[in-house]
């Protein structure tokens, strides 16, 4: 299992092009004995792509993936919903409020799960009305993207997901 942290796109040779101004890296659990070696082989396979592969804990692993869902859940499926870029969505008041809402019941469900997180912590999330990430994120993220092509989208896997915990926790 990993998390993927920062947008890219392949490019025609092979290395990747990030769309937030930093290399895209994918983090994954170095700390069991079975997978572990094998990831640290891909660690050194990926080097040269530019596409990183980043080995950690468990306990740093469930936050960045929690900030990851986080941010799938309370931002990329209101963007997916109205069909509007992350900018356009910390431009909207409403969309803020919706997207902290959210935020705040994902929270509560990471909490459960033993995850300590607030949606002040989770980069990239508009938690107050502002261009996000000071326009650098002038994008459609990949589920508004399908919505818009009519494709179907992510938002019952990660939505979804949440849902389940919440429920199994009594959340």
């Amino acid at each position: 299992t990993g998390v993927v942290y920062f947008g890219g796109r392949v490019n025609p040779d092979g290395s990747v092009l990030s769309l937030m101004g930093a290399p895209p890296h994918l983090l994954a659990r170095g700390d069991d004995p079975e997978t572990g070696p094998v990831l640290a082989r891909m660690e050194e396979e990926l080097r040269p792509s530019g596409f990183g592969l980043r080995l950690c804990g468990r306990r740093e692993f469930d936050r960045v993936f929690w900030k990851k869902l986080i941010l799938n859940v309370a931002a990329s499926s209101v963007c997916a919903l109205e069909r509007i870029t992350h900018d356009q969505l910390g431009a909207s008041e409403s969309g803020v409020e919706l997207c902290v809402q959210l935020a705040r019941e994902c929270c509560a469900v990471a909490e459960a799960e033993g995850v300590l997180l607030r949606p002040e912590d989770v980069p990239l999330l508009p938690t107050r009305v502002t261009p996000v990430a000071a326009g650098k994120v002038q994008h459609y993220p990949s589920m508004a993207a399908d919505a818009m092509a009519g494709r179907p989208t992510e938002n019952e896997f990660f939505s979804g997901a949440v849902v389940r915990l919440a429920h199994a926790r009594g959340v």
